[in-house]
C-alpha cells in the first residue's frame, strides 16, 4: 500500500493533472470511455503491483525483499521530490536529479528507522483511490465517461437543396497564399487561384482561437468557445450537423473533435482496441516523461504540444506504402487517405442534399509533403530550434520552417484541385456551396512562439484563408470586411434558408460591416485569456507579415525561390563546377539518410529532398550554403547550431534527382571581387560494410574494422519494418550497455547484401528511463533501404561498436 500512495503523488495524479486540464485529448485521439476508464485504473494499480511482485520474488530473503523495497521507496519519493524543487527553485538538470536522489535517499532512511513515515503513508492510504475518483467523477475529464445528454437535429426548417461542402485546413496562414500585390501566388498555387477566381474571398479572415480544439467547435457552431467546454457534441450541441441532419446526407470527417452526434454521422471510426490503448500508453509515457523531467531536459524530449499523437514519431504520416488510405488511425497518421476519403464520398447527387466535412491536419506541422504530391523523410532532428512551442532566438530555425511549411502548401494546393476536378466530374461544382478554410495561422518568428499569439506575431495566427463559393457563383471577388470563422455557420443557415435555433455569437457575413471593431483570439487552454487587436492594426500588421515572408522566399516564381533558404537565389541550377573554387574548406559534413540517394525511382511516392547533416570542423554560424545535387546547385541553406552541433538542412527540388544513382555535394557560398563562388565542403558518405560467415563464426567488415558478432554485447529492437515503393523502413533503438552510449552504428542487411545503415541519434525518452541515464537518450534510428522482393526472414538487423557487433531482434507483428 504505501508504494501505491507514492507513486500515486510521484506519478498518477501529475498526470491526472494534466489530463484533466486538457481533456481533449482523448476526443482527438478517438478514445473511448472504456479506454478511459482502462488508463486511469492501470496507471493507479499495474506499476505499485508489478514493485510489488518483484519484491515477491525475494519472499525467502527477508534481507533482501527489504532492500528492493527501500530502493522503490527511495525512487518513488526521489521523483516526487525532484518535481517539487524544479517547480519550487529550478536550476541545473543535474543538479536537480542529484536533489531529487538525496531528498529519495533520506526518506527512505526515515521509512526503515522510524514509525512516522510508514504511519503518514498509511494515513494517506485512501489517497490513490481518491485520485482516481476525483479524475473520473469530477474533473472536466468526467464529461466523456458520465452519461452526457444527446445531440438532436435541429428543427432549422431547411428550405433549400443546396449540397454543402466544407474542408477546414490546419495551421494556415493567409499570407502563405499571397504574392505581392496581395492575391492569391497563381504560379505557386495554381489551384487556390483558380478556385477563387470562382469565389468569394475573405481576404481578412480571422479566427477566434488559435487551438484546434477550440476553434474548430467555434467554426462549427458559430459560438465562442470558453474553456470549460470539450469538443464534443454535448456540449456544442447546436452545430452545423444538428442544423442540417434532418434535411441533408450527413458525410462527416473530423479529426480533433467530435461534434456530430452519433445518431446522425454513425460511430466514429477508430483503431483496434489494442492498437488503442497501445498507442495511448506510449504517448503518456512520455507526458509523464515531462511532467518528472527537469524543465531544462524537456527539450531533448519528444514534443506533446504539437500533435495529438505519435510524439515518439512526431505525428509523421505512414510512408505511401499503397495500401488501403482511409484505415481510422489515418486521423494521426494518415492526412492524404483522410482527403481520400473525402472524395470517395462525394458521388453523382441526382437531386439529393449532401453535407461533405472534412477537417484536414494539412498544412499543420509535421512537414513531409512537397508540391509535386512526394513525401520525403527527415533524418535529423524534427524541429530544430524550436523549445516549448517557441522559436530560438537564432533567426534560421523559424525560416526554415516556415520554409518547409510554403513548401506543404503546395501540397495541399493539389488537393485543393483535386477536390474541384472531383466536384465538377460529379456535377456538384456550380450547385454547391463550398467552404475552404482553416482553423487558425501559425507564426515564425525567432524568439517569438509559434501559436501562442504575442503583439508582434497576433496576425500571424489570427488570420485563416476563407474562400466561400455560393451556388451558381462564376466571377471571383474580394472581400476585405472583418469576417471571424463563426460567421461561417450563420451563413450557410442564411443562404439554405435555416433558422438557427438559438442565437450565435456570430453572424452572417452580409451583414458584417467593413470593420468592426477588434479582433479577439482566445489563447487555448484553460486559461479562457483573450487576446485582442484592433482590425485596422490587424490588417497592417498581416500586410507586414506578407512583406516580410516575401523577402525572404520571394513569390510569382512557381515556387522556385522555396528551395533557396539563405543567400545565393540566383545559383540554382547552375553548374557547381563553373563556380567552385581551387582550394576547398576543412569543415566536412557527415550526411544524415545519405544511402536514400542510391537507386532513387522517378515518379515514386517518396524523395530524397531534405538534405540534412552534422558540420565538422571549422564553419561559422550562418554560413550561406549551397546543395548541389548531379553536378547542378539544387538548393540553397545556412548553417545553424543546433544544441552542442553546427547542422545544416535544406530543401531540394525532387526534380533534381535522376533513376538509380545521386551524387551530392556540399558547398559554402563565397564572395571574391565581387562574383559569388563555392567553397567545396567534404561531404562523409557511409562506408560499405560487409556480413562474412566462416568457420562458425560471423564478422561485419568495413570502416578499416572487423566486428565479430557476439550475442547480447550490444542491446536494442528493430521496432518497426515497412516495405513500400522506394524499398525498406527500419526502425528501433540500440545501445552499448557497458559504455552506457547509443551504438556507433546500425546495418542492415538482405541475404549479405548491405541494404540500409545510419547512425543512432534520434530521441528515445522511453530507452534513457530504462537505463536511467540521460546519456541514452538519442539511441533511435530510423533507416531507409533499397530492397526488392525482401521477406521479413531475409532481414537481418546488427549494431555496431568499436569491434563488437550483434544482432538486433525484431518486433513481429
Amino acid at each position: 500500500m504505501h508504494l501505491a500512495v507514492i507513486w500515486a503523488f510521484s506519478f498518477a495524479k501529475p498526470l491526472f493533472d494534466v489530463l484533466a486540464d486538457s481533456p481533449e485529448f482523448f476526443v482527438a485521439r478517438g478514445n473511448t470511455r472504456g479506454d478511459i476508464l482502462v488508463f486511469a485504473f492501470a496507471m493507479v494499480l499495474l506499476p505499485p503491483t508489478g514493485l510489488v511482485l518483484v519484491e515477491a520474488f525475494a519472499v525467502r530473503l527477508p534481507a533482501l525483499r527489504r532492500g528492493v523495497h527501500l530502493l522503490f521507496v527511495a525512487g518513488l519519493a526521489g521523483a516526487f521530490a525532484l518535481q517539487l524543487l524544479d517547480d519550487a527553485v529550478g536550476g541545473s538538470g543535474k543538479l536537480l536529479v542529484l536533489a531529487g536522489a538525496a531528498v529519495g535517499a533520506a526518506v527512505a532512511l526515515l521509512y526503515s528507522r522510524s514509525r512516522l513515515v510508514p504511519a503518514v503513508l498509511t494515513v494517506l492510504g485512501p489517497a490513490p483511490l481518491v485520485f482516481l475518483l476525483i479524475f473520473l467523477l469530477a474533473s472536466p475529464a468526467s464529461k466523456l465517461i458520465l452519461p452526457q445528454g444527446a445531440a438532436e437535429a435541429a428543427d432549422a426548417n431547411v428550405r433549400s437543396k443546396t449540397p454543402v461542402v466544407m474542408v477546414v485546413f490546419d495551421e494556415f496562414d493567409p499570407n502563405m497564399l499571397m504574392n505581392a500585390r496581395q492575391r492569391i501566388d497563381r504560379t505557386r498555387y495554381p489551384n487556390f487561384a483558380a478556385f477563387a477566381d470562382d469565389a468569394t474571398w475573405y481576404r481578412n479572415a480571422t479566427t477566434v482561437n488559435g487551438s484546434t480544439t477550440m476553434a474548430v467547435p467555434a467554426l462549427l457552431s458559430g459560438v465562442r468557445p470558453t474553456p470549460d467546454r470539450l469538443p464534443i457534441a454535448a456540449d456544442y450541441p447546436n452545430n452545423l450537423f444538428t442544423l442540417l441532419g434532418d434535411s441533408h446526407s450527413l458525410r462527416v470527417i473530423e479529426t480533433a473533435t467530435d461534434i456530430c452526434p452519433e445518431r446522425l454521422c454513425g460511430a466514429r471510426a477508430r483503431e483496434p482496441v489494442a492498437r488503442r490503448l497501445r498507442s495511448l500508453a506510449e504517448d503518456l509515457g512520455i507526458v509523464s516523461l515531462h511532467l518528472v523531467s527537469p524543465e531544462r531536459w524537456r527539450s531533448s524530449l519528444p514534443a506533446v504540444d504539437r500533435t495529438f499523437g505519435d510524439f515518439a514519431g512526431g505525428g509523421r504520416d505512414d510512408a505511401p506504402a499503397g495500401g488501403q488510405p482511409d484505415v481510422p488511425s489515418s486521423a494521426l497518421r494518415n492526412r492524404p487517405g483522410r482527403f481520400d476519403a473525402l472524395l470517395r464520398g462525394i458521388t453523382h447527387d441526382r437531386g439529393g442534399q449532401s453535407l461533405h466535412f472534412l477537417h484536414s491536419a494539412l498544412p499543420h506541422i509535421p512537414w513531409e509533403y512537397l508540391p509535386t504530391g512526394q513525401q520525403y523523410l527527415n533524418h535529423g532532428p524534427d524541429t530544430p530550434g524550436l523549445a516549448e512551442e517557441r522559436w530560438a532566438r537564432e533567426p534560421f530555425p523559424a525560416r526554415l520552417g516556415l520554409q518547409r511549411h510554403l513548401l506543404q502548401v503546395g501540397y495541399v494546393d493539389r488537393l485543393v484541385g483535386r477536390l474541384m476536378a472531383h466536384l465538377r466530374e460529379v456535377g456538384l461544382y456550380d450547385r454547391a456551396l463550398v467552404v475552404i478554410t482553416a482553423d487558425h495561422g501559425v507564426s515564425y518568428r525567432a524568439g517569438l512562439s509559434r501559436r501562442g499569439p504575442e503583439p508582434r506575431n497576433g496576425s500571424d495566427i489570427a488570420g485563416v484563408p476563407l474562400l466561400i463559393k455560393y451556388p451558381g457563383q462564376r466571377r471571383g471577388r474580394i472581400d476585405d470586411s472583418m469576417v471571424e470563422t463563426i460567421d461561417i455557420v450563420p451563413t450557410i443557415a442564411e443562404r439554405l434558408g435555416a433558422a438557427l435555433p438559438r442565437k450565435a455569437d456570430g453572424r452572417p457575413i452580409s451583414n458584417v460591416r467593413p470593420s468592426r471593431g477588434a479582433v479577439r483570439l482566445g489563447v487555448g487552454g484553460s486559461s479562457g485569456r483573450i487576446f485582442s487587436l484592433p482590425f485596422s492594426r490587424f490588417v497592417r500588421q498581416r500586410e507586414a507579415g506578407l512583406r516580410r515572408m516575401i523577402d525572404l522566399f520571394g513569390s510569382g516564381d512557381g515556387g522556385r525561390r522555396l528551395y533557396a533558404n539563405g543567400p545565393g537565389y540566383e545559383l540554382l541550377g547552375r553548374p557547381a563546377a563553373q563556380l567552385a573554387e581551387d582550394a576547398g574548406m576543412s569543415a566536412r559534413v557527415e550526411l544524415d539518410g545519405a544511402a536514400t540517394l542510391d537507386r532513387f525511382r522517378p515518379g515514386s511516392g517518396l524523395a530524397p529532398s531534405f538534405v540534412t547533416g552534422r558540420i565538422l570542423g571549422d564553419l561559422a554560424v550562418g554560413t550561406p550554403l549551397a546543395i548541389a545535387v548531379n553536378g547542378k546547385v539544387a538548393g540553397i541553406t545556412m548553417s545553424f547550431r543546433d544544441g552542442d552541433d553546427l547542422r545544416l538542412a535544406g530543401v531540394v527540388a525532387p526534380t533534381s534527382f535522376r533513376a538509380g544513382s545521386n551524387s551530392l555535394e556540399i558547398f559554402a557560398i563565397t564572395e571574391a571581387s565581387g562574383q559569388q563562388r563555392l567553397a567545396r565542403l567534404g561531404t562523409e558518405r557511409p562506408e560499405e560494410y560487409r556480413l562474412v560467415e566462416k568457420d562458425g563464426e560471423t564478422t561485419i567488415v568495413g570502416a578499416g574494422k572487423e566486428a565479430r558478432v557476439e550475442s547480447d554485447r550490444l542491446v536494442g529492437y528493430v521496432d518497426l519494418f515497412e516495405m513500400d515503393d522506394q524499398g525498406v523502413r527500419l526502425a528501433g533503438w540500440a545501445v552499448d550497455p557497458e559504455a552506457k552510449r547509443p551504438v556507433e552504428r546500425v546495418v542492415a542487411f538482405q541475404g549479405r547484401r548491405l541494404i540500409a545503415q545510419g547512425r543512432a541519434t534520434l530521441l528515445r525518452p522511453d530507452i534513457a528511463a530504462r537505463y536511467d541515464n540521460e546519456a541514452v537518450a538519442r539511441s533511435g534510428y530510423e533507416l531507409r533501404g533499397t530492397a526488392e522482393g525482401i521477406e521479413p526472414d531475409d532481414l537481418r538487423v546488427f549494431a555496431l561498436a568499436g569491434d563488437v557487433a550483434s544482432e538486433l531482434p525484431r518486433y513481429r507483428r
